[in-house]
């Protein structure tokens, strides 16, 4: 459900406590309301923060980073890492 004062989807809230601190491609996907295909595309033209690498191959985005981003305006990697 999105949250239309702020723009920004109420799942994502600081107040949902015990929710999952860390979002895998289909959380953020879901979060987004995007494929994970498009969170693929995304992270691979860097317009999304950069994911934490979870093993070898698993990557995860801190739900604290993507809420910061959304409200910044979702900007590019680069200068978003200028930014923080």
């Amino acid at each position: 459900m999105i949250d239309k004062a702020s723009a920004i989807p109420t799942v994502l809230s600081a107040s949902d406590a015990p929710a999952a601190m860390l979002l895998s491609k289909f959380d953020l996907a879901l979060e987004l309301r995007v494929s994970a295909k498009t969170i693929d595309r995304m992270d691979q033209s860097a317009k999304l923060p950069r994911p934490i690498r979870v093993g070898s191959r698993a990557k995860r985005w801190s739900r604290e980073t993507i809420v910061a981003w959304i409200a910044a305006g979702g900007p590019n990697r680069r200068d978003w890492e200028r930014m923080c």
